[in-house]
């Protein structure tokens, strides 16, 4: 996906920023993630710039069943 913003957009976008958050699955993920609706997720939402706007990128939920979770960051150069 990377490969292909860089394609349609001529540089590189960034600085990228995820936001974190509580909230219940919903009804219409529920089903999708077989799920209840009042499930508590982690809610990972990924966003990246351009310029100086940013625009989505990725959300991601992660569910109280998933179990213990390590979350690690490293920096490139």
């Amino acid at each position: 996906m990377l490969a292909e913003l860089n394609t349609q957009l001529g540089r590189l976008p960034g600085p990228g920023e995820c936001q974190i958050s509580l909230s219940q699955v919903g009804p219409s993920r529920a089903k999708l993630l077989d799920l209840r609706p009042s499930d508590p997720v982690l809610v990972f939402t990924q966003y990246v710039r351009y310029g100086k706007q940013p625009f989505y990128l990725a959300k991601c939920l992660i569910a109280a069943r998933a179990g213990h979770l390590s979350v690690m960051q490293s920096l490139q150069s």
